[in-house]
């Protein structure tokens, strides 16, 4: 994940899928959670840095003789990992479908698009800050903000925005294009419907 607000924005969407009844999500959203805090705790320059910091350090002290911390800190540590629940939660709504060869092309396609973008992103990132306009853009952006200390986070925010923006189109157009593949092969389409939120009177968990 790009930054902080990189993951700011994935716990959102994490949460909004646990409050829908994902399971696996509720796991996400802590993982996310932690990456949120400890990436905020390494700046200190700012308020909610140094609140994060001093969170972190206090649950440090706290679980050296509490042993129901430390469980509690190793499995914040494995929730960390949410690629690879993303990554499971489709492979499970792969198992659910009722057409699980259109879906493995779309869903693995939709997860090759997220990760190919993504990776992109931060291996040519320095390439891309370095072009010309888009360098002059940049560097105005920073000594603007860095001579106001409530400015200072900008450029984070800035950049987590567009790194999430990126990693959503990256995963929408690989999966149109493992949908086009699906429809040339002639995968049938699914016909399952899903039931509309309202006639819902009672939360149903479920996995993926």
């Amino acid at each position: 994940m790009a930054n902080y607000v990189a993951s700011l924005l994935s716990l959102q969407s994490s949460a909004k899928k646990a409050a829908d009844g994902n399971i696996l999500r509720h796991v996400s959203t802590v993982g996310h959670a932690a990456k949120v805090v400890q990436k905020l705790a390494k700046d200190d320059s700012f308020v909610l840095g140094r609140v994060a910091k001093a969170t972190c350090d206090t649950l440090s002290e706290a679980s050296k003789d509490n042993k129901l911390l430390q469980i509690a800190g190793k499995g914040i540590n494995i929730a960390k990992y949410t690629d690879p629940i993303s990554c499971l939660c489709a492979m499970i709504r792969v198992g659910k479908s009722d057409t699980p060869g259109r879906s493995f092309l779309e869903e693995t396609s939709a997860l090759a698009g997220m990760f190919i973008v993504e990776g992109a992103m931060c291996k040519y990132a320095k390439n891309i800050a370095n072009i010309k306009g888009i360098k002059q853009l940049n560097d105005k952006m920073v000594d603007l903000c860095g001579k106001n200390k409530y400015c200072s986070q900008i450029p984070a925010i800035a950049y987590g925005v567009l790194f999430t923006i990126g990693s959503d189109l990256g995963t929408k157009a690989f999966g149109k294009v493992g949908k086009w593949v699906a429809d040339k092969l002639g995968l049938p389409e699914s016909k399952a419907e899903e039931k509309p939120k309202a006639e819902k009177k009672k939360k149903e968990y479920y996995w993926g």
